[in-house]
C-alpha cells in the first residue's frame, strides 16, 4: 500500500512539472494561426542590416476582430517602416520584441514591417519567437555576403524571382512561445575564419529536433523530459527494492518474536505438567482431576510443539 501510495506521488509531481511547461503552448488563442512569417535580411553596409518581417496571418474567426502578435526582434533594431496591414501607432516596440495590435479579417491577412539592425561585429544571433503557431518560416537573403545557420534550418537553393536572385532558408513549424536561434553572418575576406568558427553545430541532429518539435512534449525542455523518463523507472526499482528488503527485515523480526512466545509457552507448559505430577504425588489432587488437567496440558503442548516445527520448516 505504502509502494502504491508513493508511486501516485511521484506521478503527480511529474504532472505537475511538465503541465507548468506545457502550459504555455496550450493556453493559446488557436483562431489565429500564421500560415507562413518571411524574413527578409538584406546587407545595407558593413555595419548594418535591413531585416523586413512579412506575416501571412489566417484567421478563423467570422468577424474582424483586434489581436495582438508579439514577436521578438534583435538587438539595436531602429529606423522601423510599417509597410502593410498595420499602422506605428498600433505597434509598441521594447529592445527585444514588437507587440502588434492589428484587426485581422476572417481569412488571411497580411503584415509587413521593416526595420534595420546595427552591427557590432560581422555576425550576431538571433532568436526568434512567436507568440502564435506558425506553420513555416522562411528566411531570404542575397545569393551572396550574407549566410544563416542554424539547427533544423534547411538551406534553399539560389533561385530566380523576377529578374532577381535570392537564396532562401526554410525552418519547419514554430510553436507559441518557443524560441529558435540563428546565426547571422556577413561574409567578409578579413573574418571569414573567426565568423565560421563562431557556430557550432550542437549533438543533435536536424531530424532529431524536428522529431521532437512535432511530438506532443514538444512544449517540455527536452533535457528535463529525458531526466524524468531516465529518473522514474530508476526511483522505481530503488523503492520497489527498499520496500522489499524492509519487508523481509519487519518478517524476520515478527518470526522471531513469535518463536520466543511460543517457546515461553512451551516452557511455562511443561512447568505446569511437572507441578500437576507433583500435586497428585503429594495427594492434593485427586485421580480423576489431575488426569483431565494433566491430559489438557499435553494436547496444548502438542499444539505449540507442531507450530514451532512448522515455523522452523
Amino acid at each position: 500500500m505504502r509502494y502504491i501510495k508513493g508511486v501516485y506521488i511521484f506521478l503527480f509531481l511529474i504532472f505537475v512539472t511538465l503541465n507548468g511547461y506545457t502550459y504555455k503552448i496550450t493556453n493559446v488563442d488557436r483562431s489565429v494561426k500564421l500560415n507562413a512569417l518571411h524574413l527578409y535580411l538584406t546587407p545595407v553596409s558593413q555595419d548594418s542590416i535591413s531585416i523586413t518581417y512579412r506575416f501571412i496571418v489566417n484567421y478563423y474567426g467570422d468577424k474582424s476582430e483586434t489581436k495582438e502578435i508579439v514577436v521578438s526582434i534583435p538587438e539595436n533594431s531602429g529606423h522601423f517602416e510599417f509597410l502593410e496591414g498595420v499602422n506605428k501607432q498600433d505597434v509598441k516596440i521594447t529592445d527585444s520584441e514588437m507587440v502588434i495590435k492589428t484587426t485581422l479579417k476572417s481569412g488571411e491577412n497580411n503584415i509587413v514591417i521593416r526595420m534595420l539592425k546595427l552591427l557590432d561585429l560581422p555576425h550576431f544571433n538571433y532568436k526568434l519567437r512567436l507568440n502564435y503557431y506558425s506553420e513555416n518560416i522562411y528566411i531570404v537573403t542575397p545569393p551572396e555576403g550574407i549566410s544563416v545557420k542554424g539547427e533544423n534550418l534547411y538551406e534553399g537553393k539560389v533561385i530566380k524571382v523576377q529578374n532577381s536572385k535570392i537564396k532562401y532558408y526554410y525552418y519547419p513549424k514554430l510553436y507559441p512561445n518557443m524560441e529558435v536561434s540563428f546565426f547571422v553572418s556577413l561574409q567578409k575576406e578579413a573574418s571569414t575564419s573567426k565568423i565560421a568558427n563562431s557556430y557550432h553545430p550542437k549533438f543533435h541532429s536536424a531530424a532529431h529536433i524536428r522529431f521532437w518539435r512535432q511530438s506532443p512534449f514538444r512544449g517540455i525542455n527536452p533535457h528535463l523530459f529525458l531526466m524524468i523518463i531516465v529518473t522514474l523507472p530508476i526511483f522505481l526499482i530503488v523503492y520497489v527494492t527498499y520496500t522489499k528488503r524492509k519487508r523481509a527485515s519487519m518478517e524476520d523480526e515478527d518470526f522471531k518474536e513469535l518463536l520466543m512466545k511460543l517457546n515461553m509457552r512451551k516452557q511455562s507448559l511443561l512447568e505446569e505438567i511437572v507441578k500437576l505430577d507433583r500435586e497428585f504425588e503429594n495427594g492434593q489432587l485427586d485421580e480423576k482431576t489431575y488426569r483431565n488437567m494433566r491430559n489438557k496440558a499435553k494436547e496444548r503442548l502438542a499444539q505449540i510443539k507442531m507450530k514451532m516445527e512448522k515455523l522452523k520448516i
